[in-house]
């Protein structure tokens, strides 16, 4: 539709717009002219920029001002003026890094610093210089990287060791097989590397064993006790090894037994247990007589608030006075004897 008319231009972001800014504007994606000269950022203009030859797009299709920065100084990919000092890895284009006359380079779409390291080490994006055996993966450009004389290697814009004697995790530290830090992500092939080491359903590589008896590892590392009550995220293996005492419930290990309910989770909750937000299936919450399924999904004591007041859907005592309508059930609004009643889900003032 918009191809039939020849003043028009389709934009990227779906868009129809008059494209034909006068001479010496250009137009950002939502049709919005714009001088040459404009000093304005975040102009995303990916059809229109080449117009002003003062201008250039950068990799994310902001149109930006070639010149106009301090001495010392260059443009962002926003159009901002960023110093050639900042340790921070800046996206912009090749031309702007350039205005820094070799203090910074570029490293896939960001402008960083060039470091000037010792013998042995190397220069990370944000201005440090690295020792080229550190076990861990280091945000820095190819050229930075090779002066560790191959001993380590690009991975993706990491610096990683070339040779790692355990496994990775999935930004490229290399971890030993016996390490016993918690929440290190890796794949498989990477986690597999380690007979004494098992991958999560969550993408984690956790040890096999090494807590104490009476205790399994969390699908995260940590050591959980056989005995609490909470649902615990972990792998069939770990849970095992509390002996019969915990069973999976989905991915989750809970106690086998139970004298109570079970929230959604899995953790195992007294039938008297006084707490707000507990969510649980209908078949898990009428294993207590004292309790009720709410329209919230939610599982309430059915008694125990103060006379003159009733419990909404998430387990708080509510005023029958009060002006506002709350989620509940039918019982419990009737506890207001009549001055409330129920509008839908929600007990009202009558």
């Amino acid at each position: 539709e918009c191809a039939k008319c020849s003043n028009r231009e389709y934009s990227s972001n779906g868009y129809c717009f008059i494209g034909k800014c006068p001479s010496g504007q250009f137009a950002d994606s939502g049709g919005t002219c714009y001088p040459c000269t404009t000093t304005n950022t975040y102009i995303y203009a990916p059809l229109e920029c080449s117009r002003c030859p003062n201008r250039e797009m950068t990799s994310n299709s902001y149109c930006i001002l070639k010149d106009g920065c301090s001495s010392g100084q260059f443009r962002d990919g926003y159009g901002y003026c960023q110093s050639c000092t900042t340790t921070s890895a800046v996206s912009t284009s090749a031309e702007q890094c350039a205005k820094c006359n070799g203090t910074r380079i570029m490293n896939g779409n960001n402008c960083v610093l060039k470091t000037n390291c010792s013998s042995g080490q190397f220069g990370g994006n944000y201005g440090s210089c690295q020792s080229c055996t550190t076990t861990s993966a280091i945000y820095a450009s190819a050229e930075e990287c090779a002066k560790c004389n191959g001993t380590r290697i690009m991975n993706g814009n990491n610096c990683v060791l070339a040779n790692c004697d355990g496994f990775r995790n999935t930004s490229g530290t290399c971890y030993s097989c016996s390490t016993t830090g918690t929440y290190i992500s890796a794949t498989s092939s990477e986690c597999s590397k380690c007979s004494n080491r098992e991958r999560t359903s969550n993408g984690y590589c956790i040890l096999k064993d090494g807590c104490s008896s009476g205790q399994f590892r969390d699908g995260y590392g940590y050591c959980q006790s056989c005995t609490t009550s909470s649902g615990i995220y972990a792998s069939a293996e770990q849970c095992a090894k509390c002996n019969g005492t915990r069973i999976m419930d989905g991915n989750n290990c809970v106690l086998a037994n139970c004298d109570g309910f079970r929230n959604t989770s899995g953790t195992c909750y007294s039938c008297s247990t006084t707490g707000t937000y507990i969510s649980a299936a209908p078949s898990e919450c009428l294993k207590c007589d004292n309790r009720e399924y709410t329209p919230a999904d939610y599982c309430i004591l059915k008694d125990g608030c103060p006379s003159g007041q009733f419990r909404d859907s998430y387990g708080y005592c509510q005023s029958c006075t009060t002006s506002s309508g709350y989620s509940t059930t039918a019982y419990q609004c009737s506890k207001c004897n009549g001055t409330r009643i129920m509008d839908g889900n929600n007990c009202v003032r009558s």
